[in-house]
């Protein structure tokens, strides 16, 4: 039996019984793992305290009992980021990071890099000052609309995530062929690929009949995009708010994020 020790943020919990919980963690030192939380909903358990989902604490663990589950045997709560917890918007962004973690990573496939990253968005989301609108009376009040700072922190956490994780999307040459792509307004994308794609190997692909790559896995995005998951995807980035994006650039970013991810998700 091997007590472990560890920092974690809580990226699923459900009940086991009465008493306990099955808790996912994404850890600094093992990645995603799952845990047996015997009686951590017992009122006044000396040891355990319920986290909350996102939560960042340290805890004490017991490496995989005969049943092949880890059990906790200690937690403390450090953060929990109350702030962002009463803003639906920037809510619904940290929910967000916990299902990325817990459906796009394996289990125990540690990577301090990502986990730093994750806790990092966090509390940011958590900092970031809301946004207010005016109202009569001069009186003033936060509103749940997601702010273009909040937009920026969560496209900076995925494309770095995705560089962690091995998924960053390949810009400036074609991977088949080797050649350097002529600088032009649009460019092609193979989500099979995971890389912009020169004419000639677009063709090649849209022809493939092996079952692998399809036509519908080409899309035409805009070369203002592909650079800019580029400069998101450092992790030095300086300060996003010097970072200047349209509306429409924002839109078509977020458009080929979710397609790329809903890939990666399904394949």
């Amino acid at each position: 039996m091997t007590f472990r020790k560890t920092e974690a943020i809580t990226i699923n919990q459900k009940n086991y019984s009465e008493t306990s919980q099955i808790l996912t963690l994404y850890t600094r030192d093992y990645g995603k793992m799952t845990v047996l939380a015997r009686g951590i909903k017992r009122p006044k358990h000396r040891l355990l305290n319920p986290p909350d989902l996102f939560s960042y604490s340290e805890v004490i663990f017991i490496d995989k009992s005969p049943q092949g589950m880890n059990l906790l045997t200690e937690i403390t709560v450090k953060e929990n980021f109350q702030s962002l917890r009463i803003n639906l918007s920037r809510l619904r962004m940290a929910f967000y990071i916990a299902r990325f973690l817990n459906e796009l990573t394996e289990p125990e496939e540690s990577s301090p890099e990502l986990f730093n990253l994750a806790l990092r968005t966090i509390r940011l989301l958590d900092a970031v000052e809301p946004e207010l609108n005016k109202v009569k009376k001069g009186r003033k009040i936060t509103t749940n609309s997601c702010s273009g700072m909040e937009k920026m922190i969560i496209f900076a956490f995925e494309a770095q995530a995705l560089k962690y994780l091995g998924y960053m999307p390949h810009t400036l040459s074609c991977p088949v062929c080797k050649k350097t792509l002529a600088k032009s307004r649009k460019v092609t994308f193979s989500f099979y690929n995971g890389s912009i794609l020169c004419p000639a190997c677009c063709v090649r692909q849209s022809r493939l009949a092996d079952g692998q790559a399809r036509p519908d896995d080409l899309i035409e995005v805009s070369a203002g995009v592909m650079k800019l998951v580029d400069v998101l995807s450092n992790p030095f980035l300086p300060d996003l708010k010097r970072l200047k994006i349209t509306a429409p650039m924002r839109a078509e970013l977020r458009g080929f994020i979710n397609k790329y991810i809903t890939y990666i998700a399904n394949t």
